[in-house]
């Protein structure tokens, strides 16, 4: 099962590096299926990143008392 989402993020270059390496980084498989740079006319970078994570549904787990004989 996967979720797909996009954002959109601006600043330096070296910003722009740390928010892929916090993704790379997460605990859930994310995988990145586009990814645009672009750099703004007041020299700002803009990135677009197009991803999908992945996920498996809850599963409802209950615990019972049982009397095993002796």
């Amino acid at each position: 099962n996967a979720i797909t989402f996009n954002f959109t993020v601006a600043g330096t270059q070296d910003a722009l590096r740390q928010v892929l390496e916090n993704l790379e980084r997460s605990i859930r498989t994310i995988e990145v299926t586009s990814l645009r740079v672009e750099n703004q006319t007041n020299g700002a970078l803009v990135m677009t990143v197009g991803a999908r994570a992945f996920y498996e549904p809850t599963i409802k787990l209950e615990l019972t008392d049982k009397a095993v004989p002796r």
